[in-house]
């Protein structure tokens, strides 16, 4: 059997052919989504950030509110996990019910800091304030356990599971510039790796795990079967730090702050650039559906095929740095103060002139600080201190 450090040198020629094969298809595999019943358990809804789910229904046509939330300003995204909305605010982390958004349990740290963007996994919830880990039981806030070092802060989380890891890990960033391998259960350290500098970005996907420091370093790391710490398979460096890391079909995409959006290519010229994206058209992390990325930025909001860098489309009009998502075939984004629906295909037309793509908008109070879609509705969390919190379903 070849082994996974095999894969990793080949991988570039693998894709070539799999997409060769399959490009006639282009979006096709973007469809209506259908199910009410889907979750969003991480910030960028999985652990590869790709801020998509492909089956989600959500509103396409018309928007209403379900409910709206007026507690503090959101210090993150929610995580929205079998009928429960988890929402880091300034005040606390709630959870909230998915139907009504009733109160269900509040946590908070001793000195009230701001907790990060929730990890849902396993019954557990993940989060910190950068100077503790704290794990909660999902269902009653209970706390399960804390980590505390007096040597560093933390600036980054993920879970990675299954897809060829032995076992479950909760990886932790650290200000020192180590990355933590933790039992998601316990918080006993597993393992540890040295990086370059405060590790604070993951990406996850099929068994390589990709880590971005703010210093600009970018590794991928592997498993071989029996391992219990990840092998370093390749670094690489960026102009920028890194902020958000989405693992594609042959490499990754990395968002740095203030800087491109850049693909490191995987394969034989693992670790080079295969294509950048200046910041005017890419100011936040994208959406990946595989092959298409959905970028906005202060110029506009671009479709680009993720093999060749082609646009797709284009809508030259300023849209807000909180990353869009997407459900189905519909996708979400901010300006100012309002939230809008966007048609997957960009409607109708040739380049920037389009008609049909624009499905709904719907105001805010302040700036949007976070999306997430689940249960079929779109959450968007806000900076503001009037309604922080909106569930949006169809009307």
């Amino acid at each position: 059997m070849e082994s996974r450090r095999g894969f990793l040198g080949s991988a570039g020629c693998l894709t070539a052919t799999l997409l060769a094969g399959c490009l006639s298809g282009g979006d096709s595999s973007v469809q209506p989504g259908t199910s009410t019943e889907t979750d969003w358990p991480r910030p960028r809804a999985d652990s590869a950030n790709t801020a998509y789910v492909s089956n989600a229904k959500a509103p396409r046509e018309s928007v209403r509110e379900r409910w709206t939330v007026t507690e503090g300003s959101a210090s993150g995204t929610p995580a929205i996990v079998d009928g429960s909305v988890y929402f880091p605010t300034a005040r606390a982390l709630l959870a909230l019910d998915v139907g009504s958004g009733s109160e269900q349990w509040r946590f908070a740290t001793p000195e009230d800091t701001n907790l990060s963007s929730p990890i849902v996994y396993d019954g557990h919830l993940y989060t910190t304030d950068g100077e503790s880990l704290y794990a909660l039981d999902a269902e009653t806030g209970t706390p399960q356990w804390s980590h505390t070092d007096d040597d560093h802060g933390y600036a980054a989380l993920t879970v990675v599971a299954g897809e060829g890891v032995p076992d479950p890990h909760l990886v932790a960033g650290t200000t020192s510039g180590t990355m933590l391998g933790l039992g998601p259960q316990t918080g006993k350290r597993v393992w540890r790796r040295d990086l370059s500098g405060t590790a604070s970005a993951f990406g996850f996907r099929t068994f390589i795990l990709y880590a971005g420091t703010r210093d600009g370093g970018v590794y991928a790391f592997y498993w071989e079967d029996t391992d219990i710490s990840p092998r370093e398979a390749w670094r690489s460096t960026v102009d920028n730090g890194v902020e958000t890391m989405v693992p594609c079909s042959d490499g990754v995409t990395v968002h740095t702050d203030g800087g491109p959006l850049r693909l490191l290519q995987g394969g034989p010229e693992a670790g080079t650039t295969r294509w950048t994206i200046d910041n005017e058209w890419a100011n936040s992390a994208p959406i990946y559906t595989n092959p298409t990325f959905y970028s906005v930025g202060s110029e506009g909001f671009t479709a680009i095929q993720e093999y060749d860098e082609e646009t797709k489309w284009r809508i030259d009009e300023p849209y807000d740095a909180a990353a869009p998502v997407a459900a189905g075939d519909t996708l979400y984004l901010s300006s100012g103060d309002a939230v809008y629906a966007f048609a997957a295909d960009g409607g109708v037309g040739i380049g920037t002139i389009r008609t049909g793509a624009k499905r709904w908008s719907h105001p805010t109070p302040s700036a949007v600080g976070g999306l997430a879609v689940a249960d079929g509705a779109l959450f968007v969390a806000c900076d503001g201190t009037d309604q922080t919190l909106y569930c949006l379903e169809s009307a």
